[in-house]
């Protein structure tokens, strides 16, 4: 007797111990000869076994499994199972594409969560719209489902980036919040100019994500926007720019390197010390000549304490400055 056999044998077991490895292992095997077994699961007693048939169906994906997944879906009273069957239908295809939709909208937040990442795992234009409206809905409160939705938008491609682009003009400060984090995660450069655009929005949250975002975009845009916002009135903004050049330095972005090697000679000691942090990170060697002659110039001089992007505080730039010169020394480029 196959091995698969055996453990289609184990699926009626009387011990729930062994039926639970049958079903995995059965799933471990992706033999679809497991699939019609699997789907007698679903109308077993126990809600436990059910959920773990639903589980291994989606380790199998097999036409069969559709129409018992969509009916589990639509009618089941146990949100367990009715989630679990949402995210099962997103490794099926885009067959289920309307029902997950509907889903979207359903009455428990864990079936609604599942829905929005099938869609993303699925990838079909066609959700991009419902998916759209539905941040834009009564449930735009719930940040973990906004973050899902945007995800899929993000994961769906073209017309699902053009809408995340959109939500950057949405009137919900959280919205915009977290459609600048996940264009964060885009590499299209596309979203470079509407996130240079949004620069100038009201809520400070908001416009500190954008510029967190832009230091993930090597875009010559980007840092040209960020380098004008060094002369920002808000010093957590200016903060927050160097934050975002240094990560581009860091990643090699020569650009950015140059504008931190020009922060050395700023007037303002926290855009001396942050660039010094950016240059130290950065490892590039290139940058010990510049750094020396700052800690000449510095040479003597005491703060009575200067923020860095880490937190730390600063009293001696002089000091600060040898101790990155020593890091870059070590590990330099």
């Amino acid at each position: 007797m196959d091995d698969i056999d055996t453990l289609l044998q184990a699926l009626n077991s009387k011990n729930k111990e062994e039926r639970h490895k049958a079903i995995f292992a059965l799933g471990a095997t992706r033999n679809r000869k497991a699939i019609e077994p699997l789907l007698s699961m679903l109308k077993d007693p126990d809600e436990e076994i059910r959920e773990r048939a639903l589980m291994v169906l989606s380790w199998i994906p097999d036409p069969r499994s559709i129409k018992p997944l969509i009916e589990i879906v639509r009618n089941e009273e146990s949100t367990l199972l009715r989630s679990s069957a949402t995210s099962a239908l997103g490794q099926m295809g885009n067959y289920a594409v309307t029902t997950l939709i509907d889903a979207l909208k359903d009455d428990n937040k864990y079936v609604r969560h599942a829905a929005a990442k099938a869609l993303g795992d699925i990838k079909d234009p066609s959700a991009v719209h419902p998916l759209y409206e539905e941040i834009n809905g009564p449930l735009n409160s719930d940040r973990s489902f906004i973050q899902k939705m945007m995800r899929s938008l993000a994961s769906i491609g073209k017309e699902g980036i053009d809408c995340l682009v959109e939500l950057l003009k949405s009137p919900n400060a959280l919205i915009r919040y977290e459609t600048a984090n996940e264009l964060s995660l885009v590499t299209d450069s596309k979203v470079v100019d509407p996130l240079v655009a949004a620069l100038g929005d009201k809520n400070d949250d908001v416009r500190r994500k954008i510029i967190i975002a832009l230091g993930t975009k090597r875009e010559k845009c980007a840092i040209k926007s960020l380098t004008t916002l060094l002369n920002d009135p808000d010093e957590l903004i200016v903060v927050w720019s160097l934050i975002s050049l240094n990560l581009l330095a860091a990643a090699g972005v020569e650009d950015a390197f140059n504008v931190l090697l020009e922060c050395l000679k700023d007037p303002r000691p926290v855009i001396r010390v942050n660039a010094v942090g950016g240059l130290s990170e950065a490892k590039n060697a290139r940058a010990i000549p510049a750094l020396r002659e700052l800690a000449d110039r510095e040479s003597g001089l005491l703060y009575r304490g200067i923020s860095t992007a880490s937190g730390s505080e600063i009293t001696s730039i002089s000091d600060y400055v040898e101790q990155a010169i020593k890091e870059i020394s070590s590990k330099g480029r």
